[in-house]
Formats: C-alpha cells, structure tokens, sequence
C-alpha cells in the first residue's frame, strides 16, 4: 500500500513584464495533515481462550489483533484496554501489543468464566 506525501515542495517563480523581464524564485512547503477516516478495528469479532486455574501471574492468554488503515504501518498508536467486571482483577492487556495476561490469581470454583468487552483508542 502506498501512502500521499505528507509535505509537498513546489518551486515556485514570479515573472513581470518589463524590459527585459525580471524574476524571482521561492519554494512553498506544504504540509498535509492526516484526518481520522477509519476506525480502528479489530481482526476478529469475538475471541475466546482457556487458561488453567494454576496460571501464573503474567502469563499470557491470547493476542488480541486490530488494524487501522489511517495509521501505517496499520498499528501505530492503537491501543488496546479491557473493560467490565473481572478485567482489572484477574487479567489485564499489554496495551500497545494486544496480549492478554493473567494479572491476578484465578480460582475455577469460584469464578469459571470471565466476560468482558475488549476496546481500542
């Protein structure tokens, strides 16, 4: 995929009409500024993964993937969090890579499933 110039440089020349004609050179420097057009999205609707009660703190559960097509190479400042009840507890999210970890201890006769939304910034 090709991406615009972000900064244009013209060459630019003024010419009057006198005798003998005299001129003038400058160059214009023009910088394109990006506009959000697409939002970041995520590879899959929805992910799901198992990991053993006896998880250690840290470990990894699964990779969440987006892309925005505004921003290359597609991933520059997305950002990942998770949300709801659970998320902050007993996993949290590397939030520039996507990966989910175990962030606290879990305990399957207590809590066997764990639902939260996942979202991008």
């Amino acid at each position: 995929v090709l991406y615009p110039l972000d900064t244009l440089e013209l060459d630019i020349e003024a010419v009057d009409q006198g005798a003998p004609p005299m001129s003038s050179f400058a160059k214009l420097f023009v910088s394109v500024q990006p506009v959000d057009e697409y939002n970041a999205s995520f590879a899959r609707l929805h992910y799901s993964a198992e990991v053993s009660e006896n998880a250690t703190v840290g470990q990894s559960v699964i990779t969440l993937v987006a892309t925005d097509q505004d921003r290359p190479p597609h991933l520059v400042n997305v950002q990942f969090d998770l949300q709801g009840t659970g998320s902050g507890i007993a996993f949290g999210i590397n939030k520039l890579t996507g990966i989910v970890y175990v962030a606290g201890s879990l305990d399957h006769e207590i809590q066997d499933r764990y639902n939260f939304p996942a979202v991008l910034t």
